[in-house]
């Protein structure tokens, strides 16, 4: 059976919260599963925690669980700006404003 998640992140996520982020992530991760981020409402995406979604998104494909980012246009443009093609494609990355 799938199981089937969406976390809706708020604020800002940086070096500090980083580690909380990847803690809680990967608890939310298990074989054949979806894990949905949304980070529609995050007003700052530092380099630890873009780290801290790849190395989820790393951790889900590992087991065979779907990891997926999405994000508006502006921030999908300041993840991707940071990563390489097959980081890129471990996050799943999709707009949600139709950019």
């Amino acid at each position: 059976m799938e199981h089937w998640v969406s976390v809706l992140l708020h604020g800002s996520f940086d070096v500090d919260e980083a580690a909380d982020l990847r803690r809680t992530l990967s608890t939310l991760i298990s074989p054949a599963g979806i894990v949905r981020v949304d980070l529609h409402d995050v007003e700052h995406l530092g380099r630890a925690a873009v780290i801290a979604l790849v190395d989820t998104g790393r951790a889900a494909r590992w087991i065979g669980c779907e990891f997926v980012v999405v994000a508006s246009s502006s921030m999908m443009g300041h993840l991707c700006g940071g990563l390489d093609h097959e980081d890129r494609a471990l996050l799943g990355l999709h707009t949600i404003d139709g950019a």
